[in-house]
């Protein structure tokens, strides 16, 4: 990287980019003068859309594109927006949101998700967590009866952490709750419940997913 003498960097996440063995690529972009900035998206639990929103503004400002960064915030912005008005009255959809592991498992808790979730009429369940993934046990997602299970597909870089079959291991696993009862549930958009340019779109198929009556 430092052979390539970039005028800019941007990262993925400060913290997570430049932690532990890799902070000294750091110093050294900066001391190169190179100019670091750091989209963050790790998901953070004080994460929202609206700070999410305000990273693209600032992206734009650094790259001179400003009208550019303002127009894609507010096309995200108006497809949410979409969303709520066609789910805005329905019942609600409770669901657990599971992202790796077959016991204990780890699901979606705190942070900007839940934000995205309810956009598209739903609840998580285990919002309430204090970690943003939290590890919980087979008898707490039993004890939820979640309206459906959603689980999060990141591609083949997500396979190796996840059953071949999601989604039919969570009905399996949990055949008493009524969203095995119900087979009601799908894949999410990984990458859209970060903070990223994907929320909107993960946004929409989610309530297609939970309220596809809205949609005919």
């Amino acid at each position: 990287m430092l052979n390539a003498k970039p005028d800019l960097v941007v990262a993925y996440g400060l913290d997570s980019d430049f932690s532990g063995e890799q902070a000294n690529v750091r110093e050294a972009l900066e001391g190169a003068g190179t100019q670091i900035f750091g989209i963050n998206c790790d998901a953070a639990p004080t994460d929202t859309t609206a700070s999410y929103y305000q990273r693209l503004r600032d992206l734009g400002t650094v790259l001179g594109r400003n009208a550019e960064a303002q127009k894609l915030v507010d096309d995200m912005q108006a497809r949410i927006a979409a969303v709520q008005s066609k789910v805005e009255g329905r019942e609600v959809v409770r669901g657990v949101f599971y992202y790796s592991g077959e016991g204990p498992f780890v699901v979606y808790g705190s942070g900007i998700a839940n934000e995205l979730i309810a956009a598209a009429g739903g609840q998580n369940v285990f919002a309430t967590q204090a970690s943003d993934f939290p590890e919980v046990t087979a008898e707490a997602i039993a004890a939820a009866n979640s309206d459906a299970f959603f689980w999060s597909d990141f591609g083949p870089l997500g396979a190796p952490y996840l059953p071949k079959e999601p989604l039919q291991f969570l009905f399996t696993t949990f055949p008493s709750t009524d969203a095995a009862k119900s087979q009601r549930g799908g894949a999410v958009i990984g990458a859209g419940l970060y903070p990223s340019i994907r929320m909107a779109e993960a946004v929409e198929a989610l309530a297609k997913l939970m309220h596809p009556e809205a949609f005919k």
